[in-house]
């Protein structure tokens, strides 16, 4: 027979309850609005890292079953509100993720983003630094580097000189199971980045990552065309 109790405990709900109560105090003692956007999309993400879940609508009256997607973040429909003058907003929402489940993964999770006018990617480091320790009641320290000198530091070499044989060669000099797979450069760098670099992050310490390749640069301005802009978070 199946278990019909939830896996949160009511203390557990208490404090995400109170969390979720602070994030909205936070945003709006700095005047960005809270939106809410559609879950369900006539179009899934183009992103080839993330894929959509498909469900399908059988509307009266239709001809056939019309196909639909939950949306993985509500990225585009926030971007369509700021090019209509929304101004800075934010959202907290269940998202969907087909593909994705273990430690760190599961398909539905709960997203916070947000969209701040004029702000670079500095000042948003600043704002999810001061959310954190905000929210932890804590001041924690932080550390930022390039995505660049994360390799070099922890696997001293230089991720923008290496083709795919040679970023699988380091991974198996590092002891990962490579055996079978057939992965491009992204594929490499991000095994390598989760299995290698991450794990050598210092402990209780806010880490930001930051300059990542323009191949994963999905849906991001490229360093060199800085100019005036909206920034986001996720």
């Amino acid at each position: 027979m199946t278990d019909w109790r939830p896996t949160a405990s009511p203390g557990v709900l208490k404090r995400r309850a109170r969390m979720l109560a602070d994030i909205r105090a936070f945003f709006a003692e700095r005047h960005v609005l809270e939106v809410q956007t559609p879950a369900l999309s006539a179009h899934g993400n183009p992103d080839p890292a993330i894929a959509s879940l498909r469900c399908w609508l059988h509307a009266p009256g239709a001809a056939a079953e019309s196909e639909y997607f939950l949306h993985t973040s509500p990225e585009f429909a926030m971007k369509r509100l700021l090019v209509a003058g929304s101004g800075d907003i934010y959202q907290i929402c269940p998202v969907f993720r087909d593909g994705e489940a273990g430690r760190f993964h599961n398909p539905e999770f709960t997203l916070l983003e947000w969209y701040r006018l004029g702000f670079d990617y500095h000042h948003l480091m600043d704002e999810v630094a001061a959310l954190l320790r905000e929210l932890l009641a804590t001041d924690l320290p932080e550390h930022r580097f390039g995505y660049h000198d994360a390799f070099v530091e922890y696997l001293d070499v230089d991720p923008a000189n290496l083709d795919a044989p040679a970023l699988r060669r380091l991974a198996a000099d590092q002891d990962l199971d490579v055996d079978g797979l057939e992965l491009d450069c992204d594929g490499w760098l991000n095994l390598l980045m989760s299995h290698c670099v991450e794990p050598n992050f210092p402990r209780e310490t806010l880490v930001f990552v930051k300059d990542w390749p323009e191949s994963q640069a999905s849906l991001a301005r490229l360093l060199q065309k800085e100019r005036p802009s909206v920034s986001s978070c996720t």
